[in-house]
């Protein structure tokens, strides 16, 4: 059996983690956004049926899609913009309306994530090679990554959907997706659905982690990794989540 003094030990042990848990839970409610739970849900998640569909009936110009189930296509820029946005609406009370989603065929509500990878797609060709690697509408190099379901390059830079929902085009009525040779989809652009009247400010993350890995690590170890850090920046490298290790 534990001795008296021991069980206080445990008992002191498990308060004063659980106090000082405390300020931490409540400190991270301020980073919960209003409405943000009234965002609608949006799948990245392939449907085999659908694939099979779309394989069989819209020759896809990128060759067949993947036919498998739970396969993520790894365009999430275009989810995340579309739920910027759609949280704009919720604030200024402007209607959410229904699409179905290229990836799987689900009916879901909200901006229309592929509406705006057209928009980044056609930017990026206006441009050429140097819109591929460079600029607001860089794509991830097609010998690294394609998306795994429909094997189209993958949209990069977060910067080029803001572009888009703050400058959109003026002129998409009833465009056929490019990616289809018989296309079952048809876009249009009302430029008051998007940021129109907004701008947006960069944030410079590579200073914003030099901090972090300064406060962590100290000057020599944070310098280091932040150096690291900086020569992955360059247009043949992938992307994706990089934080202070």
């Amino acid at each position: 059996m534990l001795k008296k003094t021991t069980k206080l030990k445990i008992i002191l042990n498990i308060a004063i983690i659980i106090l000082a848990s405390l300020p931490f839970v409540i400190a991270s409610e301020d980073y919960f956004i209003p409405l943000y739970q009234d965002l609608p849900y949006k799948v990245q998640l392939s449907n085999a049926s659908w694939s099979q569909e779309v394989n069989q009936n819209y020759n896809p110009i990128q060759g067949n899609w993947s036919v498998e189930d739970n396969w993520i296509s790894p365009k999430c820029l275009s989810f995340g913009a579309s739920s910027v946005n759609d949280w704009f609406s919720l604030n200024i009370g402007r209607p959410l309306y229904n699409y179905q989603n290229y990836i799987n065929n689900r009916s879901e509500q909200g901006s229309n994530p592929r509406e705006l990878e057209i928009v980044y797609y056609y930017r990026s060709n206006l441009l050429g090679i140097y819109g591929e690697y460079f600029g607001y509408y860089q794509m991830v190099p097609s010998f690294e990554e394609k998306d795994r379901v429909t094997h189209e390059k993958i949209p990069r830079n977060p910067e080029g959907y803001l572009q888009i929902l703050t400058n959109p085009p003026a002129n998409l009525v009833d465009y056929d997706d490019p990616n289809f040779g018989n296309s079952p989809f048809s876009y249009t652009i009302e430029p008051d659905e998007y940021l129109i009247d907004y701008s947006y400010k960069p944030i410079q993350v590579n200073s914003l982690n030099f901090k972090r890995a300064i406060d962590k690590y100290g000057i020599i170890v944070g310098s280091f990794l932040t150096f690291k850090r900086i020569i992955r920046c360059h247009p043949l490298n992938p992307g994706g989540y990089d934080p202070v290790p």
